[in-house]
């Protein structure tokens, strides 16, 4: 976030200063139907992903959600949490990868392209941060397993769908910071730990491609 903005300001031209800052706070850039894609595409892929589970593994009731009252006691609980959600990865991540950086890729290389190399830098800066927090990443999907490694493959069908929407809510910043918030928020309730995470990648990388195909590899970029 701060490599981003300090970049944004040592930029001579007035405009691209403005229009950094108005890309993080402009919701007219979000029309309905994106605001739509943005806060259902996740839930709806870990959906997905549980059912095709308790299709394919015998266990047709498995219980993969978790209960709002058992996550957030108290309205305070929901303030902190959202607030968390927001400030410690989509909030200072965004600023730098889709408010600064990825524009600067994509004026070089498709959108796929783009979020491929998204993806790979992404893959890095968590696999760095796994090995600072290696204890409580092994909780949560067990350091160096199946599922950690799913878990960092996952980031490359999220960069597309992102770069997507991106490119279709005129390079917004904020639509990123939500669709992360979703990614972030959505975790809480579908627990990811239990053998979902495959059926969660299957279906991600399902939306991506039909993306793909539908609109093509510049991902709706105007050229």
């Amino acid at each position: 976030m701060l490599s981003a903005i300090v970049l944004t300001f040592k930029e001579k031209d007035k405009a691209h200063r403005k229009d950094f800052w108005l890309r993080i706070i402009d919701f007219r850039r979000i029309r309905p139907v994106w605001i739509l894609i943005i806060f259902v595409t996740v839930p709806l892929i870990s959906i997905l992903a549980a059912l095709t589970y308790n299709i394919f593994s015998g266990q047709p009731n498995y219980p993969f959600y978790r209960s709002f009252d058992i996550i957030f006691e108290t309205s305070h609980d929901i303030a902190i949490s959202i607030g968390s959600f927001s400030f410690f990865g989509p909030l200072p991540e965004e600023l730098g990868w889709r408010g600064f950086a990825l524009d600067r890729l994509q004026a070089r290389w498709n959108g796929v392209v783009s979020s491929m190399i998204f993806g790979s830098n992404c893959g890095r800066l968590a696999y760095s941060f796994v090995f600072s927090f290696r204890e409580a990443i092994k909780m949560a999907f067990g350091f160096g397993t199946a599922g950690f490694w799913l878990y960092l493959v996952g980031v490359f069908p999220e960069t597309i769908i992102m770069t997507w929407i991106f490119n279709n809510t005129k390079r917004s910043t904020l639509s990123a910071i939500f669709f992360h918030f979703m990614i972030n928020f959505t975790g809480q309730f579908i627990d990811l730990t239990h053998g979902l995470a495959p059926y969660r990648l299957v279906w991600s990388s399902v939306v991506a491609l039909v993306i793909i195909l539908i609109v093509g590899r510049n991902l709706g970029k105007k050229q």
